[in-house]
């Protein structure tokens, strides 16, 4: 699987800034940095990420556009899963304790490129800068 090392140096930056510990179980923070839709990261088990932007619709639910879970382990964030508006790609199976046992080459790919790209938008669209962060 492709490591995406930009992600990852993006929102461990991101995690410093907020004062949040990403490698505790749990830990997770939220930035408000308008124009551009808020930016979620949430720490959600021993081996795995959720970053995510978030808007609400006109009934005041958060839709999450997208949201990218990241395999992490002491080698780098691995991007296997997205879900967005339209649609849910799993790009990895995980054995019993949580390490992935295959993967789907081409489309974990495609989802690291993306990954890429959104990271560098992150990164130029001043969240580095944002002062709403929010520790829940």
């Amino acid at each position: 699987m492709k490591s995406s090392k930009r992600m990852q140096q993006v929102i461990e930056k991101l995690a410093r800034s907020a004062g949040v510990d990403l490698s505790q179980a749990g830990a997770h923070f939220t930035i408000y940095n308008e124009p551009f839709m808020r930016l979620a990261v949430e720490r959600l088990d021993a081996n795995r990420v959720s970053v995510a932007h978030y808007f609400e619709d006109q009934w005041g639910d958060l839709i999450q556009d997208p949201d990218v879970v990241f395999y992490t382990n002491v080698t780098g964030w691995y991007p296997y899963q997205i879900q967005d508006t339209l649609c849910f790609r799993n790009y990895a199976d995980f054995d019993d304790e949580g390490h992935p046992k295959s993967y789907r080459p081409r489309g974990q790919a495609d989802l690291f490129s993306f990954c890429t790209l959104w990271a560098n938008n992150i990164s130029r669209q001043g969240f580095y800068d944002a002062t709403d962060i929010r520790i829940a």
